[in-house]
């Protein structure tokens, strides 16, 4: 039998000298992708905690706008063209309309129809049978007939 030439063993040589840099060379590939994976996660956490800060002042602003109008005296005693008048005046631009829609759907009033013209159809859902109706802006004490809801819609 023959005895391995010196080809053999510089081959081997080579091979065992570069197995160790390629071992390194993967282990340093894995360490920085995984560290360019948590810098994207936390941007994405950061933009995300942004939007969702960014939509809560969205939503509580509307809800201040709907406690503040829920609280007129115009919508206490029926006066729609003082409402909407008023509605106007407080939304400005920073909401698309605001409606009262009936517990059965049917819309009484849009800020953006002027007083004694038919407002567009209502997009918010129907209550469920059987479900109590949802809070209503006008729900207090001081209306005596079914109250309309207060819906607003946002560009």
């Amino acid at each position: 039998m023959r005895t391995p030439g010196i080809r053999h063993y510089l081959g081997v040589l080579v091979l065992a000298a570069s197995l160790p840099v390629a071992g390194l060379a993967l282990a340093l590939f894995l360490l920085s992708m995984r560290s360019g994976y948590e810098v994207a996660w936390q941007r994405v956490e950061a933009r995300t905690t942004f939007i969702t800060a960014a939509v809560q002042t969205q939503m509580d602003a509307l809800a201040g706008t709907l406690d503040v109008l829920s609280a007129s005296p115009a919508l206490a005693d029926g006066d729609l063209a003082a409402f909407h008048t008023q509605a106007r005046a407080i939304t400005g631009e920073r909401v698309d309309a605001v409606s009262l829609i009936r517990p059965d759907g049917v819309t009484v009033l849009n800020s953006r129809v002027p007083p004694g013209q038919i407002p567009p159809p209502s997009r918010s859902p129907r209550p469920r049978s059987g479900a109590p109706p949802p809070k209503s802006a006008s729900s207090s004490p001081a209306c005596s007939r079914a109250p309309p809801r207060a819906a607003t819609s946002s560009p």
